[in-house]
């Protein structure tokens, strides 16, 4: 009788180990998620902040590109993996993609003495994108932008920009090996501080 209850006791305790290190594995890997989340919510702070900042930064030009679109984005690009790169142990720059939004209203005065709005979007993108969900401005329409976007005591619009980032991880420590991979997408906003 004992050799049956040692058997068995075998078995219950192999199929608990079984199921606790497969918990376990399941919360570490999602601790691993989560903390690099956080770090990519903080460079995607840190990005949008740093855009917004048109007097101090970029001689208080709103638009987001000041000319050269191609020079904003690789400058935000390089700053964002180089603040990832510092955060995150074993970074990988080529998974690592960048999506900057721009939503403004230019104004015109027409002789009737109403201003006229005219919308702009401006869209850069840099890195590892695709597959990437990144969140959408256009469905912020003309009238929305009329109502969102803040007035300076000057009487000038502020625009809206977003930083959204997004960084490839495995999906799980088995995924690892059959190469299954979860892209984590942090977005920040920020208007323009003048």
């Amino acid at each position: 009788m004992r050799v049956k209850q040692t058997g068995s006791f075998a078995v219950e305790l192999a199929l608990v180990l079984v199921f606790a290190s497969g918990l376990f594995l399941v919360v570490v890997n999602y601790m691993l998620a989560i903390n690099k989340k956080g770090q990519l919510d903080r460079a995607a702070y840190s990005m949008a902040t740093i855009l917004a900042e048109r007097k101090q930064l970029f001689s208080a030009d709103l638009d987001i590109c000041a000319g050269d679109c191609r020079k904003t984005e690789h400058e935000t690009y390089s700053i964002a993996s180089a603040s990832l790169k510092r955060m995150i142990p074993n970074f990988e720059k080529s998974k690592l993609g960048m999506r900057i939004d721009e939503v403004r209203l230019q104004e015109t005065l027409l002789p009737s003495g109403k201003i006229q709005y005219k919308r702009i979007q401006k869209t850069l993108t840099k890195g590892a994108i695709h597959g990437c969900d990144f969140p959408d401005m256009s469905d912020i329409t003309k009238d929305k932008a009329v109502e969102l976007l803040p007035v300076t005591s000057r009487g000038r619009r502020l625009p809206l920009y977003q930083v959204s980032l997004c960084y490839e991880i495995p999906v799980n420590l088995i995924g690892v090996a059959n190469g299954e991979m979860l892209r984590l997408i942090s977005t920040s906003y920020s208007f323009a501080r003048v």
